[in-house]
């Protein structure tokens, strides 16, 4: 049995039915407890996270022409819930350290939900203005 949280899965589910239903106006931002730092982003969908890099946007088309979207491997069939945890905009929070990246932008990252050790609503702001 897997250390999975049903309700982070609820939440990534359907925070991104919103997403896809509000064409991209409502996010959620969520930040994570994962290993020891915090991870900070808006929820996305793997489709979403794949079509933001030119590689894994070729997966994507390729998976678009079998016309099996959601039969990547590691990820579950779109009734079931979520496995894995898309984030836009992450940034990295370690004690004692600046965010990582420093840019305003962020990354996009992915994420096994059975590694999440706790989660809270909204993204970690930084300060613009280092002190």
């Amino acid at each position: 049995m897997t250390n999975v949280d049903p309700w982070l899965q609820l939440v990534v589910a359907s925070s991104i039915r919103i997403n896809d239903g509000t064409d991209r106006q409502i996010e959620t931002g969520i930040t994570l407890h994962v290993g020891g730092l915090l991870i900070s982003g808006n929820i996305i969908s793997r489709r979403d996270f794949l079509m933001s890099h030119p590689q894994t946007d070729k997966m994507q088309e390729v998976l678009d022409k079998l016309d099996k979207p959601d039969n990547m491997p590691g990820d579950k069939p779109s009734e079931e819930l979520p496995e894995f945890i898309h984030l836009s905009g992450a940034r990295f929070f370690i004690p004692g350290n600046p965010p990582i990246p420093t840019d305003v932008d962020g990354v996009f990252w992915r994420g096994r939900i059975s590694e999440v050790a706790g989660f809270s609503f909204g993204i970690l702001k930084v300060d613009a203005k280092p002190a």
